[in-house]
């Protein structure tokens, strides 16, 4: 195995120069301390309108505690003035450098604290690790009392953010700075020759401060010679620096990682990993393994690009850390927020992830295997961009194929996806699934900022334009999705985005339960051409937000201390472990006034025949105030089944998680409906062109419009109900308002 290279990931590290005494003012406030952090920390302080934010989201200025505040622990790890030291004049400096340079040492030299090539530095007595250093092959025990080990930063588990994975996925990004030199890290060896390894260093994360020793195998060097590495927080390549970096060299990394040393938001302990705008990764003909907990197989983040062609990229799973709490915060999050419906023995390893603003990836004539949690991922950034062409992506256990958030646009074209729970998770995306011709050139944009009148990302530069090359010269390779459970399922919306998918050209869905189920967003649905298979016979199911059962555990929501370190930051929440809902359907234990802004969803079908049921079943429960939902059926769509307001019952009441077993995650979004009106679940069915809807079960509706040739069939039987009170069977309804007898 080729020697491991240390070097430093594009971070800035922060070092204390001096400390210099001033005579102390009369009357020191803590608001003069607050510019005090932001004047002296640079371009690493956050701006000052965002700490008076931080502050404000806690408490009152007054009543903080003025010497544990997030913001002062966060410049006291950075080598800054306490408060107290502050008020008596003593005042600490430091000194920005730019980024640390990598590679080897000198011809002839060795960093500072790490033994010559060749030379192992001297052995621990009675074979003891070097002191806070964890045995070969074992995770750093927790540190007592919240306190890092001794000599070592804090590591950061991975994350996503408050609703959904990373909830409305968005925390922070991976960059920022760090205080802790080389000496003061533990030191490892490389176990092939026994010489040292200087680590490389990640710096801040959502707020809170990541130092975690990093090795690569290769940096900013082409990977052309396989890599096996067991050790957790590894990384086999780093791309760091603008240019074009190519990967054909298998990498195997199957470790024992926990979640204590890795991290998928940070890239921490990633298989491959693409970080900054100009940085274009290629990944050609490898066959990438990870094992363990959060240990990516692909890291894309900062803007980079990564194109993976003709490879095979499969995450397997680990063993959680003993204590670990499922939550929102991506600074600890090592699995899924069992809110999203996910958990079980397998899910807590995604396979790729792309981050930060303008990032893009392209996956082509590829396989994509996860044991569980996801396969293709995106979280906590902006208008990113991902191209998936005639590939394929296995979830085994519970899991998605893909996650849409942040404005991202996510293009697939022939691709086949067998999953456990859904084909997509959407919170602010837009996800659009078409077939591939042989020969198409697709372009891979890099958004600039500029954005469509849903919230996603439009214009920008082609950073690559890709085809298959497996895909014979006008060959059609249709979209396929096969899932156990879900379609679609809508979560939360990013701050602007609307939630959209477009299921097109070719294009078949198969699901155990619902094509599409929504959660208390806006979404809109477009189906053209497809097919649809439900098989329990629903379409689209709106219900209640059921996190509202769960709730937040509010006691360690703010600045807990894991055990690793990380108490310090904004911390996201953790979430409660129990799901209890009454008996019988929600109109009988309503618990929600029923106000508010409501939601509103939207499902538009063309030339799509498609037996299924369609309810609106929201306004009881928690915070949501209902939604307003649109069907419209146009040219060529023939619709059989129900469409109706409603009331939803859990077909399983309680569920517990415990430390490490999620799997009862699985009884949410699972539901029964009956006819029912809330007063906020409005219904509204437009028909246009030779659209036909044929009635199949009893249905509440608002109001429906009817044009051109299309027609309601209401067979003899069934009642459709509408607000008013009018109420037909046995008819047919067409555009004149003509009521005729149902065939």
């Amino acid at each position: 195995m080729k020697k491991l290279i240390a070097i430093a990931v594009s971070v800035v590290m922060i070092f204390a120069m001096a400390a210099t005494v001033f005579a102390a003012p009369a009357e020191v406030t803590w608001e003069d301390y607050q510019q005090y952090l932001i004047d002296t920390a640079g371009v690493n302080a956050p701006d000052i309108d965002e700490f008076t934010a931080q502050v404000e989201a806690i408490g009152s200025w007054e009543d903080i505690d003025q010497t544990v505040s997030p913001w002062d622990m966060f410049f006291t790890t950075l080598g800054l003035s306490t408060w107290d030291e502050f008020q008596q004049g003593i005042v600490k400096e430091i000194e920005a450098t730019g980024p640390m340079g990598g590679g080897e040492s000198p011809e002839g030299e060795s960093p500072e604290g790490q033994a010559p090539e060749g030379e192992s530095p001297a052995p621990p007595a009675d074979g003891e690790s070097p002191e806070g250093q964890a045995p070969e092959g074992e995770s750093p025990a927790p540190p007592a009392d919240g306190e890092s080990p001794e000599g070592q930063a804090p590591a950061a588990p991975e994350g996503e953010s408050a609703e959904g994975e990373s909830g409305g996925e968005s925390a922070g990004e991976s960059a920022g700075a760090d205080s802790k030199g080389d000496e003061q890290l533990v030191e490892l060896q490389n176990e092939e020759d026994g010489s040292a390894l200087a680590p490389i260093v990640t710096t801040t994360f959502a707020g809170t401060v990541l130092a975690y020793p990093r090795f690569a195998t290769y940096l900013n060097e082409d990977a052309t010679e396989a890599i096996v590495d067991d050790v957790a927080w590894h990384n086999g390549a780093v791309y760091s620096e603008a240019g074009e970096w190519n990967v054909t060299a298998d990498i195997t990394m199957n470790s024992t990682a926990d979640g204590s040393d890795t991290n998928d938001f940070s890239g921490l302990g990633a298989a491959v990993l693409a970080e900054g705008k100009g940085t274009v990764v290629n990944i050609t003909g490898a066959n990438i393994e990870t094992t363990g907990v959060a240990k990516l197989a692909l890291f894309t983040d900062g803007g980079a690009v990564s194109i993976v062609k003709d490879s095979t990229l499969t995450s397997n799973s680990g063993t959680i850390y003993e204590g670990y709490m499922s939550t929102a915060d991506q600074v600890t999050m090592v699995a899924p927020p069992w809110v999203l419906g996910l958990g079980g023995p397998k899910c807590n390893a995604r396979t790729t992830n792309i981050m930060g603003d303008y990032s893009t990836a392209a996956y082509i004539d590829s396989t994509f295997n996860a044991g569980g949690w996801g396969a293709l991922s995106t979280d906590s950034g902006t208008n990113m961009h991902m191209v998936v062409i005639n590939t394929e992506v296995n979830v085994e256990d519970s899991g998605y194929g893909a996650y849409t958030i942040g404005e991202s646009t996510e293009d697939y074209y022939g691709v086949t996806e067998n999953v456990s729970t859904y084909a997509n998770i959407m919170t602010g995306g837009v996800a659009t699934y078409q077939s591939y011709t042989g020969g198409q050139e697709i372009d891979l944009v890099q958004f600039n900022g500029e954005q469509n009148e849903y919230g996603h990302g439009q214009g920008g530069d082609v950073v690559a334009t890709v085809k298959s090359d497996k895909v014979a010269d006008g060959e059609v390779v249709y979209s396929t999705i096969n899932s156990d459970n879900f379609g679609f399922m809508c979560h939360a919306n990013g701050p602007s985005a609307m939630n959209i998918v477009n299921i097109i050209d070719g294009t078949t869905v198969n699901s155990q339960d619902a094509i599409f189920l929504v959660k208390k967003v806006n979404s809109i649905f477009n189906v053209d051409n497809a097919t649809l298979n439900s098989a329990n016979g629903v379409l689209l199911q709106i219900i209640d937000n059921d996190d509202d059962y769960v709730g937040l555990d509010m006691e360690t929501q703010w600045g807990t201390d894991d055990g690793y370190g990380h108490f310090y930051g904004i911390h996201m929440p953790n979430f409660n472990s129990t799901f209890h809902e009454e008996d019988g359907y929600a109109n009988e234990f309503q618990t929600n006034p029923g106000e508010g802004e409501p939601w509103t969803s939207e499902l538009n079908i063309t030339n799509t025949t498609v037996t299924g049921d369609i309810w609106n079943s929201t306004g009881y429960v928690g915070t949501n105030p209902g939604t307003v939902l649109t069907v419209n059926l146009g040219e060529g769509a023939n619709l059989t089944g129900i469409i109706s307001c409603g009331a939803f019952s859990h077909t399983t009441k309680d569920a517990k998680v415990n430390n490490g077993d999620w799997s009862e995650a699985s009884a949410l979004g699972h539901v029964t409906n009956i006819p029912a009106v809330s007063g906020t679940n409005i219904v509204s069915i437009n028909l246009s062109g030779d659209a036909v809807w044929t009635v199949t079960g009893d249905c509440l509706v608002d109001e429906i419009f009817i044009n051109d040739d299309a027609q309601v069939i209401i067979p003899e039987g069934v009642t459709v109900t509408f607000n008013t009170g009018d109420s037909y069977t046995n008819t047919i309804l067409t555009v004149d308002g003509e009521v005729q007898e149902a065939a």
